[in-house]
């Protein structure tokens, strides 16, 4: 078989590119490696990493070249894997990569990570390129100083992950002087108080905004009613915000026609605001003065 076609089948599932090791494991001499990348046959893009000539030059295949580089069992990982699962939109420079311990390589243009748990980091692939698992790759990223509360909230929205993925990594991870866990278990317990990913957004907008003394789910017993849960509520103002997500006819005490619930909290003698998230969207410096007003009237 000729180099060529050698090269051409490991090629064909690796982005265009072979390395030097799995040519010579499939029986094509040193020799005959070094003379095709002479005569431009093969073209060098990485160390002992090659590609086909034709094949472009992109981001994925730079990445690719490097994490063959790095050796076989290598991931992206941190800011990288990241941006692989669409997580930050910035390309990483340069970029970090994952190997199990004792097997760094220098890479050229890429930070290598020996890892003692890289078996736990359920890697996966994106885009053909192997890659931490999200829930790893959020630890990760935390670990190098990375707010975690975006990629959370990234992560549920691109990809829709479980509630209980990021609860599983910090226990499958948890070590003493594991970078990141203390970060992510803190962000993890915050996140859990939102129901809906609107709810976590407003919350959000409102501490960005520097708008404070507010409550999630804040619970009050309504005379001649009994108790209430409010969506965000601002207890020394008695003013409270009702969301209307797209999820809103799911959740077990707020419903759409609930006018009765509404006019008793009101009669206790609280002042009502509601919201939508299509006006969120729409006018959300509209909404953000209203509730503004309604704060200094009260």
């Amino acid at each position: 078989m000729s180099l060529t076609t050698v090269a051409a089948t490991i090629a064909e599932r690796q982005l265009g590119l072979a390395a030097r090791h799995q040519l010579l494991e499939r029986g094509v001499p040193p020799t005959t490696i070094d003379a095709a990348v002479a005569g431009g046959r093969l073209l060098t893009t990485a160390p002992a990493v090659y590609r086909l000539p034709g094949l472009p030059l992109t981001p994925h295949v730079v990445l690719r070249a490097a994490l063959l580089a790095a050796g076989p069992l290598a991931v992206a990982s941190h800011v990288t894997a990241a941006w692989l699962w669409d997580l930050v939109e910035a390309r990483p420079t340069p970029h970090h990569l994952a190997v199990p311990r004792w097997n760094r390589r220098h890479v050229p243009g890429a930070i290598v990570h020996e890892s003692r748990d890289l078996d736990r980091a359920i890697s996966g692939a994106v885009a053909g390129i192997p890659v931490t698992g999200i829930g790893r790759t959020i630890l990760d990223c935390a670990g190098v100083g990375l707010d975690p509360q975006p990629l959370i909230d990234e992560a549920r929205r691109r990809h829709q992950i479980s509630r209980t993925l990021l609860p599983w990594v910090i226990a499958s991870h948890a070590k003493r002087g594991r970078p990141g866990i203390h970060r992510l278990r803190t962000a993890v317990a915050d996140d859990e108080m939102p129901h809906s990913d609107f709810e976590r957004l407003v919350c959000r907008w409102l501490a960005d905004a520097g708008v404070d003394g507010w409550r999630l789910h804040h619970r009050i017993v309504v005379p001649d009613f009994g108790p209430v849960e409010l969506d965000i509520a601002w207890p020394d103002e008695r003013v409270f915000l009702e969301l209307e997500g797209a999820d809103h006819r799911d959740r077990s005490l707020v419903h759409d026609g609930d006018t009765e619930r509404q006019n008793h909290v009101v009669l206790a003698g609280w002042q009502p605001l509601r919201a939508t998230y299509r006006r969120w969207v729409l006018d959300s410096p509209g909404l953000f003065r209203e509730i503004r007003c309604a704060l200094d009237a009260r």
